[in-house]
């Protein structure tokens, strides 16, 4: 690596077979935008990533995606490891940034999505789906030049939780195998994609920016010699390499600026259509090993990454605008339109012309008219004809009359059709002997009867019932302290019990029966009583907040429109507009003061939050001084409860970071949903296949060991 930090020189061996004239190159150099050598996860997101995760609020597309050979480090790089906040990969580290941005943007409205779609073997599995084993019916369409998977889950996420959440549990569900270079190998491409719409100055703003952020983490190219792939992952790797390759011809075809670009050779350049060679801001990372007997495989990765970087993209801002804004907009043109009409109509002597729909009594009223003009009682010079609504109502009436007409008359008679019985004379004859039409209802009774249930049917009343809920709720509160999950009563005294008692007990006792126990709870939960009411207030600011914020966007509504009548001459007068400024500036006054208050009391609540973990701190390591001096019976123990531990190691990580929350929570209810349900997922297609067929050779090599 040269000093500039982007430029990168290999030295070569001149094989000693050509001779004595030998024209082998003895080094090659790459210029590339960046060399990260030895860098921490922090370091490479902020270089390759955070512009790009920025610009999506901003409406511009952006793709990351890393290349390089099996065992490099691609996904750990995408990914990150997912029991360390300290290394998490770029995408939990963009989705923290992203939401932080959407905090701080309080004029903005945000909605986000994301999607988890993977490519293994040539067919699209939804990491999403309910069976994300299941290869349904994904295919990629475009849709005025954007790129898109019809069937592809979006599922919507409103922090970062919920995003961090959704993507460890399509981690979870990704096609991974071992072979002799990397012991958890990606066997398929994966994409996860996050989609952003956002909305400027509230519900009243017309433009709309939607945009998306693709996190590409491509399975790595192997040789099959250097890997020992045989049986199912020589064939994987086989789908694998014929992909990245064609992804090779479609960056060569992009970087030389031919006519015709194949994107549609693979899955993967299909999907990655627009963010190769579109409206997108794509960033590539390349993975390297950097050891002499990984060098063809090094110089692959560079020669791709260069030939990438000569690909020119052109991201623009995708706005576009509200539709339901839109007809907001235009019910308020047609009603000042109607508005024209009548005040055209008044100078010009006309009678009053409703423009609006016509009513039921409106229509009865054209409709007498129409059977008049038909019965020869209305002369044609009666008929008013006022507007084209009132021509076309007309019209209206008039198809009504003449299918009446049509159903009226009368048929032949019975003889002179062979026999045959008459017709009715109407509709209304048909259905005269017919209980009920159909279609109608029947009114004869209101509702509809189920019958009478039998007197034994009802349940026999306990008169002790709500004695023994009483009693039940005795047994299981003890001075509204929380009891061993164990016993259904107060916990007894130790020397009593025929067993150790669990921790839940022992804590409980400790917090009750001692001095500095029932000290230290009382002054853990003053402070938890403390924290409690800032976050009501906070609560309650943010709803004043957005009342205001409402309001502010109700009278710069009125505002506007006033300002547009002005223009056209209307009476409005000034001290209209002066009062609704007057409002608007006591409205954002308000809003200010709030949001500065929120500020304080945010402030207040961490420090608050930091004295709560001080107290309970202090609390459990007095516990475990005084668990410590008590006398158990030999091998009894206190079994740890797991989510008391998860609290522990959860405010720990608060007390050093308090931004790595949202990380621990969503791994713990990844965990959690792993727990409950194993993961023994029923793949179909390609992935099923492939997966029994893992199962097979390895079960195979099983036997053969023990045999031998």
């Amino acid at each position: 690596m040269e000093k500039d930090g982007k430029s990168l020189s290999l030295a070569l061996q001149k094989s000693t077979g050509g001779g004595s004239i030998n024209n082998q190159k003895d080094s090659l150099g790459f210029t590339l935008d960046g060399i990260l050598h030895n860098a921490s996860q922090e370091t490479v997101f902020s270089s390759c990533a955070q512009d790009v995760v920025s610009g999506v609020l901003e409406g511009l597309n952006g793709t990351i995606f890393t290349y390089g050979q099996t065992g490099a480090g691609k996904t750990f790089t995408i990914c990150g490891d997912v029991h360390s906040y300290q290394q998490r990969g770029i995408v939990p580290r963009a989705l923290h940034q992203l939401f932080a941005e959407i905090e701080s943007r309080l004029d903005m409205e945000v909605s986000v999505k994301v999607s988890y779609l993977e490519i293994y073997n040539e067919v699209m599995y939804d990491l999403l789906a309910d069976d994300p084993g299941a290869s349904g019916s994904l295919t990629v369409i475009e849709n005025k030049s954007v790129t898109d998977v019809k069937g592809l889950e979006k599922r919507e996420i409103g922090n970062e939780q919920e995003g961090l959440a959704l993507f460890f549990a399509g981690e979870t569900m990704r096609s991974t195998a071992e072979h002799f270079l990397n012991k958890e190998s990606s066997r398929s491409h994966c994409v996860f994609t996050v989609y952003v719409e956002a909305r400027s100055g509230g519900d009243a703003s017309e433009l709309v920016t939607a945009s998306k952020l693709h996190f590409v983490d491509l399975a790595g190219s192997e040789r099959t010699k250097k890997s020992a792939a045989t049986g199912q992952a020589m064939k994987e790797a086989m789908f694998i390499n014929k992909s990245l390759s064609f992804l090779e011809q479609t960056v060569n075809a992009l970087s030389k600026k031919v006519h015709h670009v194949p994107f549609r050779q693979s899955k993967l350049t299909s999907v990655l259509k627009d963010a190769l060679g579109g409206n997108c801001k794509t960033v590539m990372v390349g993975c390297v090993w950097g050891e002499d007997r990984h060098l063809e495989e090094t110089l692959s990765t560079l020669r791709f990454a260069s030939r990438v970087r000569t690909i020119e993209t052109h991201p623009v801002v995708n706005e576009s605008k509200d539709p339901h804004v839109l007809v907001r907009r235009y019910e308020r043109q047609i009603a000042d339109l109607k508005q024209e009409l009548v005040m055209r109509d008044t100078f010009t002597g006309r009678g009053r012309v409703s423009y609006d729909e016509y009513t039921d009594a409106e229509r009865q009223e054209i409709k007498d008219r129409v059977r008049r003009f038909l019965d020869g009682k209305l002369p044609v010079t009666d008929m008013p004809i006022e507007s084209l609504r009132q021509v076309k109502e007309t019209f209206v009436q008039f198809k009504v009359a003449f299918e009446t007409l049509s159903l009226q008359a009368p048929t032949p008679a019975a003889d002179t059709v062979g026999g045959v019985r008459d017709e009715p004379a109407s509709r209304a004859e048909e259905d005269a002997d017919v209980p009920g039409g159909v279609g109608e209802a029947d009114t004869s009774e209101a509702g509809f009867s189920v019958g009478t249930a039998p007197g034994l049917s009802r349940p026999v009343a306990t008169p002790t019932r709500g004695k023994q809920r009483e009693e039940a709720v005795k047994s299981t509160t003890v001075d509204s302290h929380p009891v061993s999950r164990e016993g259904g009563g107060a916990p007894a005294d130790r020397s009593q019990q025929g067993r150790a008692p669990s921790r839940n007990a022992a804590y409980d006792q400790f917090k009750r029966s001692t001095a500095a126990g029932k000290a230290l709870s009382g002054t853990l939960r003053q402070e938890q009583l403390s924290l409690q009411e800032k976050r009501y207030a906070l609560r309650d600011l943010a709803t004043g907040m957005n009342s205001d914020k409402e309001e502010i966007d109700r009278v710069t509504e009125l505002l506007k429109a006033k300002r547009e009548a002005n223009k056209d001459g209307s009476d409005i007068t000034d001290e209209e507009e002066y009062n609704l400024l007057g409002q608007l500036k006591e409205r954002k006054t308000a809003y200010r003061a709030a949001f500065a208050q929120v500020k304080i009391i945010r402030q207040d609540i961490e420090q608050l939050k930091m004295t709560a973990q001080t107290a309970k701190e202090n609390l459990v390591a007095a516990f475990q001084d005084w668990d410590r001096s008590e006398d158990f019976e030999e091998g009894g123990g206190i079994d740890d409860d797991p989510d008391e531990e998860f609290e522990n190691l959860k405010q720990r990580h608060m007390m050093q970071n308090p931004e790595a929350m949202a990380f621990h929570v969503a791994r713990k209810t990844t965990l959690h949903r792993r727990a409950q349900a194993p993961l023994q997922a029923q793949y179909q297609g390609e992935k099923g296949r492939g997966s029994m067929a893992r199962k097979k050779e390895r079960e195979t090599l099983r036997n053969f060991g023990q045999r031998a």
